[in-house]
């Protein structure tokens, strides 16, 4: 059988509730993985973005980190979702953010399988990069982004200021080798454990 693209079977399960519309730079791309037609709502979205953040720590998170998590990311879907972007767009933006946070994990020994590093991230410190991996997520996958101000503004405002936001940004765009690019297959990877 021809496999569909991922964004083909989300689009093809959300269209009643979400009537969006796919991109056309993303339209064409196939994938490997197949995803059962469902509706997903951004709670369990963003539920599952924080269990998978949960299980890639090395010392796995408590239920109320998980939730002050949770509702960071919360935050950052409402944000996305109240600049009008669409759908597929936060969900892909999620994907390769659950990626990004991978990678930064792994470099600041907070992984679950990375030796020891000395100095590990605190919580709020952790949940601060996971939001700074969603901006920059959504910084290079969509065409037009929400400036750090905003994200600082209705997100961020009570962690640090705006300058050290764009400082740790940059720390994190350095830790990634400045590549956000993802290939086809670690796009269907990231989709897939986010989804399923």
């Amino acid at each position: 059988p021809e496999t569909q693209s991922s964004f083909g079977l989300i689009q093809g399960s959300l269209q009643s509730k979400w009537n969006l519309e796919v991109p056309s730079a993303i339209e064409g791309r196939k994938s490997a993985t197949k995803l059962p037609p469902r509706q997903i709502s951004f709670d369990a979205i963003v539920s599952r973005f924080a269990s998978i953040m949960s299980q890639e720590c090395s010392d796995a998170l408590t239920a109320k980190q998980t939730e002050i998590l949770s509702k960071k990311v919360m935050l950052s879907v409402r944000l996305m979702h109240a600049c009008r972007y669409k759908y597929a767009d936060v969900i892909m933006t999620l994907t390769y953010a659950s990626a990004y946070i991978t990678k930064v994990l792994a470099l600041q020994g907070r992984a679950a399988n990375a030796p020891e590093m000395g100095d590990k991230m605190s919580d709020p410190e952790l949940a601060q990069t996971c939001i700074l991996c969603i901006y920059l997520a959504h910084s290079f996958v969509l065409d037009k982004h929400t400036r750090l101000r905003l994200w600082h503004k209705h997100v961020l405002r009570k962690s640090s200021s705006l300058k050290t936001l764009d400082a740790n940004l940059f720390d994190i765009f350095r830790m990634l080798d400045f590549k956000l690019r993802m290939t086809e297959e670690e796009e269907n990877q990231a989709l897939s454990v986010l989804l399923i």
